[in-house]
């Protein structure tokens, strides 16, 4: 079994992308031997409401939840959070998606430790374990921003949050390997993983699994914002092994979601 753990599903407001609905994410996840792909919505980037992005995304998927997992965007500075977070976990969204920079907070103001709390077994959204969160270091390259929409790179200050709630899932989505070399002894005494579809260079995933450890990577494409096959062929140019690519591909993954 084949997890994607970066898609988007929506319209992306700069350019027209092909494969942006779910009809066409599944022949893009066919093509390339994808069983499942966890998929956000390009619209709760830039909604100030996400929920109605959560929303459009159910629907936008309906009849395919067994291969499409729905993640709810949440900005916990917007006022309403609590309520888009019980809504769609009530709706079985399988996890929550982070968008700092577009949304304008950073990791270490005081709304995501709130968000992290209501997320545990102890929120008020009562799940009985931690619901996993993603967070986007960079959605697009800088030098591909509308004059009009320049955003920075979220500062993954991540240590604090490891420290605070242990038993979270993190999936960091979006780093290159500056940021996995910065952020490795973190990475490895955390339930931190890491997606692949930023990386660039020749064997850039082994240079990962060498530096965060096997256990911390996953496959994330970042489709259909970028060619779902360009992560795929990371894998195959890494000349990983059966059981390396089986833990990329699939077993990684099913932990922080306890498939």
């Amino acid at each position: 079994m084949t997890i994607d753990t970066n898609c988007h599903l929506g319209h992306w407001p700069f350019r027209k992308l092909e494969h942006a609905d779910a009809e066409g994410l599944l022949r893009l996840m066919d093509r390339h031997g994808v069983d499942q792909a966890w998929v956000g919505a390009f619209e709760g980037v830039f909604y100030r409401d996400c929920g109605q992005a959560n929303r459009d995304l159910l629907a936008g998927l309906a009849g395919h939840e067994d291969r499409l997992r729905p993640w709810a965007t949440i900005n916990p500075a917007f006022p309403a959070w609590e309520s888009d977070l019980q809504e769609a976990l009530a709706a079985g969204m399988a996890g929550v998606r982070l968008y700092p920079n577009y949304h304008g907070y950073a990791l270490d103001d005081a709304c995501v430790p709130e968000l992290l709390t209501a997320l545990g077994p102890s929120g008020t959204s009562g799940p009985t374990q931690p619901v996993p969160v993603a967070i986007y270091h960079k959605f697009v390259d800088e030098r591909l921003h509308h004059w009009t929409c320049l955003v920075p790179p979220v500062a993954m200050t991540m240590k604090p949050l490891l420290q605070a709630f242990p038993q979270q899932a993190f999936l960091l989505c979006g780093c290159g390997m500056p940021h996995a070399q910065a952020l490795a002894g973190t990475i490895r005494q955390g339930r931190v993983w890491l997606d692949i579809s930023r990386l660039e260079g020749v064997e850039a995933v082994r240079l990962l699994i060498e530096t965060v450890g096997l256990e911390h990577v996953v496959l994330g494409s970042h489709a259909p914002y970028f060619y779902m096959g360009a992560a795929h062929l990371k894998l195959v140019e890494a000349g990983l092994t059966e059981e390396e690519l089986e833990a990329v591909r699939h077993n990684n993954a099913s932990r922080p979601l306890s498939l």
